[in-house]
Parts: structure tokens; C-alpha cells; sequence
């Protein structure tokens, strides 16, 4: 048995001049929690609409349990799915939701109960969806996407809009279910909301892959650096320009000077600044965090269109 979930070669597409996503080659794991992350417009939604069959592909392929996603009728009862905002009726109860859906699934009823169990609203199902917070809302979503007991689940920024205690219960949610052998697809922008849930990453921008692995690949690509401050602030560009010189990669930062370095060059670097006359006030060594990967991978404050 094939034990990808999702695989893709090539996979493109086009809306008019604009190329979405171009030419992704993915091979996404069973089971656990994967995230596919990238700034706004990086292509995220259309791969994952494409791997739905919600939107057919310029050029490529992909597969879903190794069928095409050019057919996703051969995959649908093993796939749930929650794009965008979930809507609801929000003046009936949360159960009588779930179950107006699963009579359209035609699934039995009694995964009703299973599903809001699953979510953590087992307690609120006979509430009225107007009293639910976002946090809330957003789990009885998943719910409806879990009635068919997909082995692949795929959520599509679940995250977007919640306050700090929504994105917890959501992440806590997405970690059981990956535990429990699910494959679980989830997208987002920030790199945070899904880092602590996350077995695979998937790092995308302007329609291209730059990353995608376990998690613990692309922290091995933590850079190393040292935050210099001369004595006096009007010293900073000198200072930079002899590390420049010397063939290290320098960056000026706010009344600093910083140097990505190995481990073992922070002398080398205040040997380097009294050589050339510099008195420091401060050297610091510091390591990147993932965010900061992340940041520096995707260049994050650049918005593009999609």
C-alpha cells in the first residue's frame, strides 16, 4: 500500500496571467498533522481546492489515496473537509445542524453524537449556534467534516479570525485527531498557530514549494548570529562594512550590527572590531526560532495575489 496520502508532480495552476501555484511536487504522508503554510495569496487554498476536486488543475497531477484528483469521486467518502467560514442555522441547536447534514451525507445518525463528542461540545450540542463563540463554531465545522470518519481531514485556515483561546482548543483538536491516525491537512498563514500541532510542513510562496518535510528538517535550518552594538551609534555602517568585507553575511538592524555566524566565531568578531579600531558596547549570540525560518523563508511581509 501507498503510504502517501497526497501526492502531486507538476501540479499548476493558472487563473488568466496569474499562475497560482506552479508546478508543486508534494508527497504528503499518512496519518499525523501537516500544515501547509505561507504568507496571504502564497497558493495555499487553490492546491487545496485542486486536491478536493473543487477546481480542476492547469497543468499536472495528484493523487488522493492514489487516485487521481481528476476523479474525486473515487475519494470522497474517505475525505472531510472545511473551507472558509462553516455556515449554520444559527437559531436551531448544534446538534439538530450536524444531524440536517448527515441526513444530506446520508450518514447514520448516531455519529451525531459521535462527532460532537469527538469536538468537545458534547455539553453545548443542544445550544442554539447564535450562543457559540467563533472557537466554538469553527469545532462544530470540524464536526459536520468528521460525519463521514474521513482518514483524510482538510481544513482551510480553521484558525483564521479566533482569539488566543480559540486557536488552542482548535490546535488541541487538530493534535487528537492526527494522533489518532488521520491524516489532517491544515493551511495557514502564521506559522505559530499550527507549529505546536504539526508533524510535516509544507512551506509555500508565490505558488512554490520552499519547503516541505517533518518538522524537525526545517529546524535544522535555525541560522546563528550575533547582535553587535559599537560604542557609538554613528559607527554602526563602518562596523558592518568590516564584517562585509571579511565575507560575512551582515544585516543592519536597529543600532546593531548582525552577523550570521557558526558557533564558534563570536571572538573572531570582537577580535575583528578592535583590529579595526571599534570599542563594542554589546555582543549577544543568538539562534533563529522556527518563526524566524519561517519569516526569512517566505519573506512574510509581502502580500502577492492568488
Amino acid at each position: 500500500m501507498d503510504n502517501h496520502a497526497i501526492t502531486t508532480r507538476g501540479l499548476t495552476r493558472r487563473f488568466g496571467a496569474i499562475t497560482a501555484v506552479d508546478s508543486v511536487d508534494l508527497d504528503i504522508p499518512r496519518g499525523g498533522v501537516v500544515g501547509i503554510v505561507g504568507p496571504n495569496g502564497a497558493g495555499k487554498s487553490t492546491t487545496i481546492r485542486m486536491l478536493l476536486g473543487l477546481i480542476e488543475p492547469t497543468d499536472g497531477a495528484g493523487t488522493v489515496f492514489g487516485e487521481p484528483i481528476t476523479r474525486p469521486k473515487r475519494y470522497a467518502d474517505r475525505v472531510g473537509a472545511l473551507i472558509e467560514n462553516p455556515a449554520f442555522l444559527p437559531n436551531i441547536s448544534a446538534r439538530a445542524n450536524v444531524q440536517s447534514m448527515a441526513t444530506l451525507r446520508g450518514v447514520p445518525s448516531d455519529r451525531v453524537d459521535d462527532v460532537l463528542e469527538i469536538v468537545g461540545l458534547s455539553d453545548r450540542a443542544d445550544d442554539c449556534v447564535s450562543k457559540y463563540s467563533l472557537g466554538m463554531k469553527q469545532r462544530l465545522g470540524i464536526a459536520i467534516a468528521l460525519l463521514p470518519d474521513p482518514e483524510l481531514l482538510v481544513l482551510d485556515e480553521p484558525t483564521n479570525g479566533l482569539d488566543p483561546a480559540g486557536i488552542v482548543e482548535v490546535r488541541q483538536l487538530l493534535r487528537r485527531l492526527g494522533d489518532e491516525g488521520r491524516t489532517v491537512v491544515v493551511s495557514s498563514h502564521l506559522l505559530s498557530e499550527i507549529e505546536a500541532a504539526a508533524d510535516y510542513l509544507v512551506v509555500i510562496r508565490f505558488g512554490k514549494i520552499l519547503f516541505a518535510g517533518p518538522l524537525g528538517d526545517l529546524l535544522e535550518q535555525e541560522r546563528r548570529y550575533v547582535d553587535l552594538q559599537p560604542e557609538m551609534e554613528s559607527e554602526i555602517e563602518d562596523l558592518a562594512s568590516v564584517y562585509t568585507n571579511a565575507g560575512y553575511d551582515v544585516t543592519i538592524e536597529p543600532d546593531t550590527v548582525r552577523v550570521v555566524i557558526d558557533p564558534v566565531e563570536s571572538a573572531n568578531l570582537n577580535r575583528l572590531a578592535i583590529e579595526n579600531g571599534f570599542v563594542l558596547r554589546q555582543l549577544i549570540r543568538s539562534n533563529e526560532n522556527l518563526e524566524d525560518v519561517f519569516l526569512r523563508m517566505t519573506d512574510a511581509n509581502t502580500e502577492v495575489a492568488a
